[in-house]
C-alpha cells in the first residue's frame, strides 16, 4: 500500500508546519490561512480569566443585596465558574475539531488529485 495514503495528516495545532506567521495570517484577506487553531490556547486562558472575573463580580454584587444572598453566592460561585470554564472549553474544542476536519479534508483532496 502507498505510504502517502497511510501517512497521518498534519495537526492544525502543530505550528511547526505552518509557514505563515500569525501576523501574515491576520493580513490574509482571502482567508486561506486559519488563525483560530493557533490562538485557541490563548482564547481558553482569556475565557478562564473572564469566568473568574464574572463569578467574582457576581459574588460581590450578591453581598450588596444581603448577607444571605452573598453567602449563597459564595457557595454557587465555584459551580458557576466550573460551568463557564467547561462551556468555554467545549466550544473551543468544537472549533478546533472543525479546523482539524478541514485540514484532513484538504489532505485527502490533495492526495486524490
Amino acid at each position: 500500500m502507498d505510504e502517502k495514503i497511510l501517512s497521518k495528516p498534519k495537526d492544525p495545532l502543530d505550528e511547526s508546519h505552518d509557514a505563515v506567521g500569525l501576523m501574515d495570517a491576520l493580513m490574509d484577506f482571502s482567508f486561506k490561512t486559519a488563525i483560530t487553531p493557533k490562538i485557541a490556547h490563548v482564547l481558553y486562558i482569556v475565557g478562564l480569566i473572564a469566568a473568574a472575573l464574572f463569578t467574582g463580580r457576581w459574588a460581590l454584587d450578591s453581598f450588596q443585596r444581603g448577607i444571605m444572598g452573598g453567602m449563597t453566592s459564595l457557595l454557587f460561585a465555584p459551580v458557576l465558574f466550573i460551568l463557564y470554564a467547561l462551556l468555554t472549553r467545549i466550544l473551543l474544542e468544537v472549533v478546533v475539531a472543525l479546523f482539524r476536519i478541514l485540514e484532513h479534508l484538504k489532505s485527502i483532496d490533495r492526495k486524490t488529485k
